[in-house]
């Protein structure tokens, strides 16, 4: 479990969404779930920005069917589950627009899978067991490079996606997340999905594709670590991992 200040959730919600505590809810119920007190002197700050709060009442909907294919989670939980790359990036693009044109407007409620899926050709291997990179002198080692880089985007498309589903349904001082929660997280995926793009057609330049060579699926550890709190998933993957 990670104790992560009430004060970082602050930096990262609008105020009116900060209460006595915020509890969520892990897919893997062996662990439980965890409650994040207030810090006191938060609370002084809180209020003196609360006044200036915009309204949030045009919030989307969350409903719990499981089997309305209209819904944010049903198509967040099918891009997980997409284990080719190039499909997950184009179901990335359909579903990121379809929410921006507001042709989706209902979350919906589904259990993510607890590892997004990955093409069965893909070679997985542990972390540091991967062929040394090198600094890009050589062609071999720009394709290296750029296949890790490959690698490192199809898991932030992943963890934009699993941070949307996973933690649809929580709730902070009797409120749902605001919409600009999950606009900006889609933004991110979308983001993502184009540097995957690039990348993947620079590899293909270079004679070679993304599989060519071994990957690890060590970026996704802290999200298990993490698929209990959104505040601690929120400042260990998108605060640190995603943000060095």
């Amino acid at each position: 479990m990670y104790n992560t200040p009430d004060c970082i959730l602050m930096a990262l919600l609008p105020v009116q969404y900060l209460g006595q505590t915020a509890r969520t809810n892990c897919v893997n119920t062996s662990l439980l779930p965890q409650e994040v007190t207030r810090i006191p002197e938060c609370d002084t700050i809180t209020r003196s920005l609360a006044a200036n709060s915009k309204d949030h009442s045009d919030e989307p909907k969350i409903t719990e069917s499981i089997e309305d294919t209209d819904t944010l989670s049903y198509w967040a939980v099918k891009i997980l589950n997409t284990g080719d790359p190039d499909e997950k990036i184009k179901l990335t693009f359909d579903v990121g627009e379809k929410w921006q044109k507001k042709e989706i407007t209902t979350l919906g409620h589904m259990i993510p899978p607890d590892q997004p899926k990955r093409a069965d050709q893909l070679n997985i291997v542990a972390p540091g067991k991967e062929k040394r990179r090198g600094k890009g002198g050589s062609l071999a080692s720009r394709i290296s490079n750029l296949h890790s880089l490959a690698n490192i985007e199809q898991w932030a498309v992943d963890l934009s996606w699993d941070i949307v589903v996973r933690f649809a349904h929580v709730t902070v001082d009797g409120q749902q997340l605001p919409q600009e929660f999950f606009d900006d997280f889609i933004q991110v995926a979308i983001d993502e999905a184009k540097h995957y793009g690039m990348i993947s057609t620079r590899l293909k330049d270079l004679g070679s594709h993304f599989g060519a060579l071994p990957v690890h699926n060590a970026l996704w550890d802290s999200a298990t670590d993490t698929c209990d709190s959104l505040l601690a998933r929120l400042a260990i993957v998108h605060m640190v991992h995603e943000a060095r």
